[in-house]
């Protein structure tokens, strides 16, 4: 490697070379003024030239600040998709050199391979430190890495570019778009038969046995208010109690964008409804689970607690719409994965017969299936008598009022 980029300098820089030692030869073999002259001004022009190269610039640092905050590299910066994100970079400049103007370009490339490329300039002729601002657009749904920052610059004649680069790692989390839902009325009000009971009875009764705390919500009890919490953080806290078993839930998200008419912002909002249910269920202490019906399939078995939620979120946050199969055919390969009794929530985008199909796969197999079906382009008519409920979307906004009432879509 070492030996190319030798051999690209010596091309690059040949006739320059080859100019030299002809005023060289000029100045031995015919002498005079005119020779000496010459000579002298090729020597001081070199000089200014190959100086460009100890400018400094080479050994170029720099500090990024997200949003006013300097953020560590071995941090990451979770963000919802669509936010855009103000950045300044700090360079600093060792040396005393002289530079007309520095070219700053950044370089953020998303999971997947799409690059994102932030370019800048500015003139700083002696002063060594320097700050540029730009803002990064509305990301979408994705992990970020920025590369190597380069910095760069040309002698005042232009002929000669001098670069210098340095690395501020730093990973940006786009996750998905996601909306709180309070409770989940819509889903224990429409299962079936004696279920329904016995999912009310166990979603309500608590034990004794304390499992931590969470944020006030309004409506809570004042006996159920943690003190202590409450004093140490300035902030309301509840007290939240081991429930007794609840039945489980698995999200189950179609990724065949075919299903979607090939429409990215209906994918987005099933990946958004996704995340959402997610958050929802372990919020209220219900185990979940994911399954993504992609291309290689993701079976995540339910459980509960943060870890859980970033480990299913990360894996919404990366989800590509890779899928092959129909959704009937992706759901039957993947109920065995799922217990007798569970909830299935299946969001697709897909036509009413794939749905009812998919929703008779579980029902057969006494498992509690529920369609979100995303800006259907027909209904199911009295064809639904397989799923518990079928709830149609428009926008994720939607989702809590379909929920928390229980309307039916």
């Amino acid at each position: 490697m070492t030996e190319k980029k030798n051999s690209v300098w010596v091309k690059k820089y040949f006739w320059a070379i080859i100019l030299y030692f002809t005023s060289i030869l000029y100045v031995l073999l015919q002498g005079g003024k005119t020779a000496v002259m010459l000579f002298f001004i090729l020597t001081l022009s070199y000089i200014y030239f190959f100086a460009g190269f100890w400018s400094g610039i080479r050994k170029v640092s720099g500090i990024r600040l997200i949003d006013e905050q300097t953020v560590p590299a071995t941090e990451e910066i979770h963000i919802a998709a669509g936010t855009p994100l103000k950045v300044k970079l700090q360079l600093d400049l060792p040396g005393w050199y002289p530079l007309p103007y520095i070219i700053v370009c950044e370089r953020l490339r998303r999971n997947g391979g799409q690059l994102l490329t932030f370019e800048g300039s500015f003139s700083r002729i002696f002063t060594r430190n320097t700050m540029i601002e730009y803002e990064i657009p509305a990301l979408d749904r994705g992990e970020y890495i920025y590369e190597e920052t380069e910095c760069s610059t040309y002698d005042v004649f232009g002929f000669s570019r001098y670069t210098g680069r340095f690395t501020a790692a730093l990973k940006i989390v786009a996750e998905p778009k996601r909306i709180t839902v309070k409770q989940l009325n819509g889903l224990t009000r429409m299962l079936s038969g004696s279920s329904t009971k016995l999912w009310s009875t166990r979603g309500a009764r608590e034990t004794t046995e304390l499992n931590g705390i969470r944020p006030y919500t309004y409506g809570d009890r004042l006996s159920r208010i943690h003190w202590n919490a409450t004093a140490k953080t300035g902030q309301w806290k509840t007290k939240q109690f081991e429930k007794e078993a609840l039945p489980r839930f698995y999200v189950i998200l179609d990724s065949n964008m075919e299903s979607f008419g090939r429409k990215e912002p209906d994918f987005e909002l099933a990946v958004s409804v996704a995340a959402s249910l997610i958050e929802s269920g372990l919020r209220s202490g219900v185990p979940v689970g994911l399954i993504l019906l992609n291309a290689v399939s993701v079976q995540l078995s339910p459980q509960t607690g943060l870890l859980q939620k970033e480990q299913l979120i990360r894996h919404l946050t990366t989800l590509r719409a890779d899928g092959e199969l129909a959704l009937s055919q992706s759901v039957y390969r993947a109920s065995s994965a799922i217990e007798p009794g569970a909830l299935a929530l299946i969001i697709s985008g897909t036509n009413a017969g794939e749905c009812v199909a998919a929703a008779s796969v579980f029902s057969a197999q006494q498992k509690f299936p529920f369609l979100f079906r995303i800006r259907p382009a027909d209904t199911l008519g009295e064809n639904m008598s397989s799923a518990q409920a079928v709830f149609s979307i428009q926008h994720l906004n939607e989702l809590p009022l379909l929920l928390e009432g229980g309307g039916l879509g």
